[in-house]
């Protein structure tokens, strides 16, 4: 027996799924991705840093973007910030639901994957349901997901930092993650 918020989800997810597939099959695309991915030489990757608020996400994204551009890569860090004053700027309304804000951030990470960019994305207080929709969204990439701040993450984290670890620490795990899965 399904309860409330279980039949929420799991309508949600298949509204989510309907909304993608509908999506890639009107997407046209300009330059091939494997183009893209020779010219930057590194494949296209979406890096989402989840966890409680004040863990350092932002502080750690700002590192990761600064390194991978030092290191001739094609990076992108988009604070929260820019976000709601910009992209979620059309209304009061909008910036309150966190589901929309969620579903504009999915959908410009997937347009920055498109375009074979290593897009970094911080998001605090996330929720599993969260990530799974924010994760169909971005589909056909498949974001990485690192934890902040030794959260408990339901599993979803393929990458935790612990509470206490450094900015350049965490960067450097983060980098290893991209190189271990190929993305550089």
């Amino acid at each position: 027996v399904l309860t409330l918020p279980e039949v929420l989800v799991v309508d949600d997810d298949v509204l989510v799924r309907e909304h993608t597939a509908k999506r890639e099959f009107a997407w046209v695309r300009g330059l091939p991705p494997d183009e893209r991915s020779v010219h930057y030489h590194h494949k296209p990757s979406i890096v989402f840093l989840i966890g409680p608020q004040e863990t350092g996400k932002a502080h750690i994204a700002q590192t990761l973007e600064e390194r991978l551009v030092r290191e001739g890569f094609a990076a992108y860090y988009l604070g929260l910030s820019n976000a709601l004053g910009g992209i979620s700027d059309d209304s009061a309304a909008a910036l309150e639901n966190r589901d929309e804000h969620l579903h504009r951030l999915g959908e410009l990470s997937r347009i920055m994957y498109d375009a074979g960019m290593i897009f970094i994305a911080t998001v605090s207080d996330m929720e599993d349901y969260e990530m799974k929709i924010l994760g169909d969204i971005c589909s056909p990439a498949r974001p990485i997901i690192v934890s902040t701040g030794g959260a408990a993450d339901g599993g979803i984290a393929d990458l935790t930092l612990a509470h206490n670890e450094s900015v350049n620490d965490a960067a450097d795990k983060i980098i290893e993650l991209l190189r271990k899965r190929g993305v550089i």
